[in-house]
């Protein structure tokens, strides 16, 4: 069976983005790689982003990416349409993309003027699964790294 099959006809675009920071109203985008799946223009493709604002020493020690590199790529803004050609009409999967990816994608497109409706699109977040699996509490804790309930 393949992918387009399994997704009722419509591609997935697998995404991760490193930004200048976790505000995903005010940071940007500094690359955005996309691996599309289940249509003709399947593949993977980098988007490498100028992201006009120095990034702080702590989100470099994150990506690894410098002012100084970052400085010699073309803005988001000229490479908007390209990213949103992409990942028009595909559904979408990566790790916390609710909370972080899905927002700030969004934010940089209509920093662009590009109305990205992303209301029919389905979302597979990893980052969400994980945390219904492991959850982050202190029985959930309990239960997996002493293999008994948690009581009291």
């Amino acid at each position: 069976m393949n992918i387009q099959t399994k997704l009722n006809g419509r591609p997935l675009c697998v995404f991760d983005i490193e930004a200048t920071g976790v505000d995903v109203a005010k940071d940007r985008i500094v690359t955005l790689a996309i691996h599309k799946l289940g249509d003709s223009a399947s593949g993977s493709v980098l988007f490498q982003c100028n992201p006009g604002v120095q990034m702080s020493d702590e989100v470099i020690a994150v990506h690894g990416i410098t002012n100084e590199i970052a400085a010699t790529w073309e803005p988001f803004a000229s490479q908007s349409q390209s990213v949103f050609k992409v990942i028009s009409g595909c559904d979408l999967a990566g790790f916390n993309l609710l909370n972080y990816d899905i927002p700030l994608l969004w934010e940089e497109l209509n920093r662009c003027g590009i109305q990205w409706s992303h209301e029919d699109v389905r979302v597979i977040d990893a980052g969400n699964i994980f945390k219904k699996k492991e959850e982050r509490t202190l029985t959930a804790a309990v239960q997996f790294y002493i293999e008994r309930e948690h009581e009291g």
